[in-house]
C-alpha cells in the first residue's frame, strides 16, 4: 500500500510542477513562433511468471520525461528539438552512488522546409508512424519508443499525401567487427476517400526496402509491401491491413505474410465492441511495427507464426472514467515451427502442439482533465498445450499503475 501511495504522491507532484512551467511558457510566448509541449509518464509495473516459468512477484518504477521545443522563424521553416530522459527508480546504492544513471538523449532533432504547399521536407531524427502503426510505428509503450535518423519528403495533394523517405538504421563504422551500414528506403501513400466512397475513409499503400550488405548470415535485403483500408458505416467500423515481406533476413531467404482485421461497433456515443483477427506466418518478422496494442498487454507473443482471435471492448463509464476489457485466443500459424516472444525474440513452445494459450486484459482509466490521465491495467496469459508440453506451464501476470501528463 505504501508503494501505491508513494506512486501517486510522486507522480502528482511532478505533474503539477511541469504543468505550471508549461502554462507559464505558453502565457509568455502567446501566439509567437515558439511552441512548447511534452509529456511526463511514471509507471509502476508488476510482473509474475513473465517467461511462463515460476518466478517471484517483481515490481519496478519506470519514469519518462520528454519536452518538445518547436521554433518557427518563418511559416515555411520549422525546427524541433525534443530531449528525453528515461529512468528506472533505484539508481543509487545505500552510499548514494549512481549504479544506473538515467538515459538522457535527443528523441527528436529535425528541421522542416515547405517550399510550396505541395512539398515539405523533414531532415533529422524524427518519430515516424503510419496508419495504425503495424508496419512502422512509434512503439510508445516501451520506455524509449522508436525514432529514425531520416530524410523524409511529403507530397501533399487533394486526396491525401505520399511520403518518400530514407532512414539510416545502423552506421557500421567498427572496423574490428566489420559490420555494414543498414538503410531503409520507403514510400507510404495515404488517401482520404470519405468524400468519394461512403464506407472507405482511408486507403493506404506502402513499399519499403531494408538493405544491409554483409558476409553470409549477416546479409539483410528485405522488401516490404502492403495495403490498409479503414472506414465506417453508421455505427459500424473496420480496419483491415495486409503485409508481405520478401528477400533475405540474416542471410536466409523467405517470404512472410501477415494480416489483421478489426470489425466493431460504436454505441451510445461512448462505448465500443470489436472482433479482432490476426495472422502472421512463420517467416514474417515484426521489425518496425507496433505490437503491444494488437496482440495483448502481456507481450508474450509477437507478430510471427501466430493466429489470434480477440474481443476488444471499451466503456465510457463517465466523462472522467473509462473501462476496457479484452480477450484473446492464440494458435500457431504453422504447428511445426517455433513461436517468438514479442520483446526478446526467444523461441518457446513445442512443435507437437498448436494451442498457444488465452489472454485477458483489463484497463481502468481516470482522466480528470485534458492534460492528466491515470490508468490501472492487468493482463493474464494462460499457456496452452504448445507451451505446457515444453515446460512453460505457469500463468503469467502483469499489472501496471501509470500516470501521464501531456502539455
Amino acid at each position: 500500500m505504501k508503494t501505491v501511495v508513494r506512486f501517486f504522491i510522486s507522480t502528482t507532484a511532478g505533474v503539477a510542477a511541469f504543468a505550471s512551467f508549461a502554462l507559464a511558457n505558453m502565457h509568455h510566448h502567446g501566439e509567437s513562433a515558439h511552441h512548447f509541449s511534452g509529456e511526463v509518464r511514471t509507471r509502476l509495473n508488476f510482473t509474475n511468471n513473465e517467461a511462463l516459468v515460476s518466478e517471484d512477484l517483481r515490481h519496478q518504477f519506470e519514469n519518462r520525461a520528454r519536452v518538445n521545443l518547436d521554433f518557427m522563424p518563418m511559416d515555411s521553416l520549422k525546427l524541433r528539438i525534443a530531449p528525453q530522459a528515461t529512468h528506472i527508480w533505484g539508481t543509487q546504492d545505500g552510499a548514494g552512488a549512481d549504479v544506473a544513471a538515467p538515459n538522457a538523449y535527443l528523441k527528436e532533432a529535425w528541421m522542416s522546409w515547405m517550399p510550396s504547399h505541395m512539398l515539405t521536407a523533414f531532415i533529422g531524427r524524427q518519430e515516424i508512424s503510419y496508419g495504425a502503426g503495424r508496419v512502422i510505428g512509434r512503439k510508445d509503450w516501451s520506455q524509449d519508443g522508436q525514432h529514425f535518423d531520416s530524410a523524409r519528403f511529403r507530397i501533399n495533394y487533394d486526396m491525401g499525401y505520399t511520403d518518400i523517405f530514407w532512414a539510416k538504421l545502423f552506421e557500421g563504422q567498427n572496423a574490428a567487427v566489420r559490420t555494414k551500414d543498414a538503410d531503409l528506403f520507403a514510400l507510404y501513400t495515404s488517401l482520404n476517400l470519405e468524400d468519394q466512397i461512403e464506407f472507405v475513409r482511408t486507403l493506404d499503400f506502402h513499399a519499403a526496402y531494408w538493405y544491409q550488405n554483409g558476409d553470409g548470415a549477416a546479409e539483410n535485403k528485405k522488401f516490404f509491401g502492403g495495403a490498409r483500408a479503414a472506414g465506417d458505416i453508421a455505427m459500424l467500423f473496420y480496419d483491415l491491413e495486409l503485409m508481405a515481406q520478401f528477400g533475405k533476413l540474416g542471410g536466409e531467404s523467405d517470404t512472410g505474410f501477415a494480416g489483421e482485421l478489426l470489425v466493431g461497433m460504436n454505441f451510445m456515443d461512448r462505448h465500443m465492441a470489436a472482433l479482432n483477427f490476426a495472422y502472421a506466418n512463420q517467416h514474417y518478422v515484426n521489425l518496425l511495427g507496433d505490437y503491444h496494442q494488437f496482440l495483448g498487454d502481456s507481450d508474450i507473443l509477437g507478430r510471427q507464426n501466430v493466429m489470434a482471435i480477440g474481443l476488444n471492448t471499451s466503456f465510457g463509464l463517465t466523462d472522467e472514467f473509462n473501462f476496457d476489457l479484452d480477450g484473446y485466443y492464440f494458435l500457431k500459424a504453422k504447428k511445426e515451427a517455433d513461436v517468438f516472444n514479442a520483446v526478446t525474440g526467444a523461441a518457446g513452445g513445442t512443435v507437437a502442439q498448436s494451442a498457444l494459450g488465452m489472454e485477458a486484459n483489463a484497463r481502468l482509466g481516470y482522466q480528470p482533465n485534458d492534460m492528466l490521465r491515470f490508468e490501472f491495467g492487468y493482463a493474464l496469459f494462460a499457456p496452452g498445450k504448445a507451451f505446457k508440453d515444453a515446460g512453460d506451464d505457469k500463468t503469467a501476470h502483469r499489472g501496471y499503475l501509470q500516470g501521464t501528463m501531456q502539455f
